[in-house]
Order: structure tokens, then sequence, then C-alpha cells
């Protein structure tokens, strides 16, 4: 992960160099400042949508320069007129229909323009070209020295679901033993995820972008498109895992007793959650993965007797919305994926389950 972060930092440097030695050398600007701050936006140091960040910055900064630019001609320079004009850019921007990004590109430039020396006003052109410039070498940078799509999906992947996985068997072994404080552990456990699996989608988006634009990366799509998938559902999963801790809390409880098939449904999901990080990798594994869910749907399901309580029901129903989150998650389709487990749970306990 260190590793990554330092190639990431390097990446970004490389390109505002670049965009300063296209603006001024090649294209013989005199102070094209907005290229490496464009081409460092552009890029940035976090994940995400790379090209729509580079195109944010050219419109916010031409709206602000643009802005500027009229006004101080018109009505001069000082505190009152950078307030009105800095407002005037955030309202063209909003007007125009563009995000935060936009609108703070706007802002900042409309106030580099203010505050500049008269002798750099009426520069317009040369400067909107600056910014066009560094978000351009910004995504040039992506694409011919690309991040290993592959690798940092790896690496962002193999965390969430092995949490999801020991949040599973933390949920089963509370549920075995009866224990309340283990059950308000696996809980506080599932609540921490929201960073994890928001880091796992951000970099999904940046593994897509880079396969789109980088011709050394297109090789990676079919694995890329493995993990995007299973992006969205692995978060849901997580989500229902929440809930099963919370119902698992009040079986503890509430129930005078938790059926042992019922807890061992949950250890077989935890089992399928666990064969994730190999399956994205390389795709071998959705058959192994697709029949231990069927047998946790099963299990669960035929593990349920009507004179139970409320917090058991509660619990076979999030033990199958998991196992069809899972599903999905392998590349199973929305309705296939209902289909499978409906039919393993209506077969008869012992059978062999089959896809």
């Amino acid at each position: 992960m260190l590793r990554a972060a330092w190639a990431q930092l390097l990446q970004t440097a490389i390109a505002a160099g670049l965009a300063w030695y296209v603006a001024h050398d090649l294209i013989g600007h005199r102070s094209p400042f907005f290229a490496p701050i464009a081409a460092v936006i552009a890029l940035g140091v976090v994940p995400g949508n790379h090209t729509r960040r580079a195109v944010e910055i050219v419109l916010g900064v031409g709206v602000g320069i643009a802005m500027g630019d009229l006004l101080i001609s018109g009505i001069g320079r000082g505190p009152g007129q950078l307030t009105l004009i800095v407002l005037l850019a955030m309202v063209a921007s909003v007007l125009l229909g563009g995000s935060a990004l936009v609108v703070a590109q706007a802002a900042s430039s409309a106030v580099l323009v203010a505050t500049l020396s008269a002798s750099t006003h009426g520069l317009v052109p040369t400067r909107f070209v600056d910014a066009f410039v560094g978000g351009a070498v910004g995504l040039a940078v992506l694409a011919v020295v690309p991040r290993d799509a592959a690798k940092i999906l790896q690496r962002a992947a193999a965390p969430v679901f092995s949490e999801l996985a020991a949040i599973l068997e933390d949920i089963a072994d509370a549920l075995d033993r009866r224990d309340v404080d283990a059950a308000n552990a696996a809980l506080a456990r599932a609540r921490a995820t929201d960073d994890l699996v928001y880091g796992f989608e951000q970099t999904v988006l940046l593994a897509t972008e880079t396969v789109r634009l980088s011709p050394l990366q297109r090789r990676e799509r079919g694995r890329v498109e493995r993990y995007a998938t299973a992006g969205t559902q692995v978060g849901f999963a997580i989500r229902n895992a929440r809930v099963l801790a919370r119902a698992a809390l009040r079986a503890v409880e509430l129930e005078p007793s938790v059926p042992a098939s019922l807890v061992e449904s949950v250890q077989t999901i935890a089992r399928a959650a666990r064969l994730f990080d190999a399956e994205l990798d390389s795709g071998d594994g959705a058959a192994r993965i697709g029949e231990l869910l069927r047998r946790a749907a099963a299990q669960a399901t035929h593990s349920y007797d009507e004179q139970m309580g409320f917090a058991v029901a509660v619990l076979v129903g999030q033990v199958r919305s998991i196992a069809t989150d899972l599903l999905r998650a392998a590349g199973v389709g929305q309705r296939e994926a209902v289909r499978e487990l409906r039919a393993a749970a209506a077969q008869k306990p012992g059978a062999t389950l089959r896809p």
C-alpha cells in the first residue's frame, strides 16, 4: 500500500513538471501557473474519476478567468470588487450545472485574476489554454505511466472481503456461545467498515478509468470488470451483515435458543467470503462460492421454525440476503441469484445442492 501511495505521488509530480514544460517551453507562455495546478488536481492524490475532474477544472478555470478579467477591467480592484467577482463566478458555475469542483475552481481562478498585477490581464485565452494543457497532460501521464489496475484492486478488495468474513465469523461465534459482549463487539466491527468499503469503491473507479485510457492496461479489462461488479454488491453485503449483527444481539438477549444449523449457515457464508480474493483475481472460484452460498441459504431456511422468535426469523432472512449479495458479487444476475437460492432452500435437508 505504501509503495502504491509513493507511485501515485511521483506520478502527480511528474505530471506537474510536464505541464509546465509544455505550456512554458513548447507553447511559450510566460507564467503558465494554471498548467501544473490543473495537472495536479486532474490526477489528484486520491482515487476518482480523473477524466471528469480534468474537464471540470478546465470549465471552472475558464469561468473564473473570464469573470475576473471582464469585471476587473470595468470596476477596478479592491476587497469589495473581489467579493463580487468571486460570488458571480461561483453563481455562474452553479447556473451552468457545475459540480463542487467546478465552483471551487471558478472561485480560485477569479481570486487569482483579481489579485494579479494589471499587466497580466487580457490573457484569458492564454490562461484557459494553460488549464487545458494541465488537464490533458495529467490524463496523458495516467495513460502512458498507469498504475497497475489489477494490483491496486487486489490490495483494496482483499481487506474488504476479509473483514466481511471476520465479521460473519464473529457473529457465528457470538450466537454459538450466546455471548452478549461478543455480539456487541461484532456489531461495532460491522459498523466500522464504511471507510474500507468507500476506499474499495473509489479504487474501482480509478482502475476502470485506467484500463479505459491506457492501451497498456486493456488486457486487464476482464479482471477489472469482475472487481467492479463485486464492488457494489459487497457494500450491500456488509450493510446486511450489520443488520445480521443487530439481530444476533437480540437473539442472544431474548431467544431461548438459536438453531445450530443457523449458526452453521453464517459460518458457511464466511467461508464463501474468504474465497472472493482469489476468485476476483483469477475468475476460477465462482462455482465453489456459489455452492457454499446455496448451502448457507438452505441451512438457514431449514433451521427456521414458526415457533421461534422474531430475532431468529430476521437472522434467517439476513443470511439469505447476504447470500444473494455475494452471489451477485460473483457475477450472477439478480433473477438468477434469487432463483438459485430459492431452489436450494426448497430442497430437503441433506439433499445434494445443485445450481
